[in-house]
């Protein structure tokens, strides 16, 4: 009966104020200073590992549980983006390294790969040219 009143009755109109957006300028060096020295602070760091935590959660919840309908995947998605967006933006204001730097390989690994390679072959390239 409700839903017939509100199919059929007048429209109700509800007035929203939305505060205007401030203009967030140039990062002067001062600025600058003082956000990359968040890199150090506990909250920060607690805040940034749940913004992973929650990606993981939404990414777990994507691909674990059945979603009803096309609109609910594409709402889990853009948390999912929306959650990396902000963890990036943060981390490069900070000047955290999000990804460690690539460590040249071990002796073992390096005569591993050799012994494989030797054993491929590339389609199109002539066994004597290939490296």
């Amino acid at each position: 009966m409700k839903l017939l009143e509100l199919v059929k009755g007048k429209p109700k109109y509800l007035i929203v104020e939305v505060d205007k957006p401030r203009e967030v300028g140039l990062l002067d060096k001062e600025m600058a200073a003082s956000v990359a020295s968040l890199r150090e602070h506990p909250g920060f760091l607690y805040l940034l590992a749940k913004l992973r935590y929650q990606r993981a959660m939404l990414r777990a919840h994507l691909e674990r549980t059945h979603q009803t309908s096309i609109s609910e995947v594409d709402f889990v998605k853009s948390g999912i983006n929306w959650c990396g967006w902000l963890e990036e933006q943060l981390a490069k204001a900070a000047k955290i390294e999000t990804e460690r730097p690539q460590l040249p390989p071990m002796e073992a690994e390096e005569l591993a790969f050799q012994e494989v390679s030797k054993m491929l072959e590339v389609i199109g390239i002539p066994v004597a040219e290939q490296p």
